[in-house]
């Protein structure tokens, strides 16, 4: 039985090993932690799961951070987000 007390993360970063970082250090805290290695394949998650938090990288090739969260506000407003770099 997942527990929905605890928030489903999505953590998105262009880097592999900062991903398995944050995976491992999240999850012991969370329902369920997700990964995406852009903002691209982070955006398609958003909208087709049902996430509560995004800790997402600022600087990514192609779409940063703050793209993704201008662009994740437009249908999920209520998602929270942390940016790291």
């Amino acid at each position: 039985m997942i527990n929905r007390l605890l928030p489903k993360i999505l953590v998105v970063d262009d880097e592999p090993d900062v991903r398995r970082f944050f995976r491992e250090v999240l999850t012991p805290i969370a329902s369920s932690v997700a990964e995406a290695g852009d903002a691209h394949c982070a955006l398609e998650a958003i909208e087709s799961g049902d996430f509560d938090i995004v800790v997402c990288d600022i600087w990514m090739p192609g779409a940063t951070g703050l793209d993704l969260l201008a662009m994740a506000h437009q249908t999920r407003w209520d998602i929270g987000f942390i940016l790291v770099t």
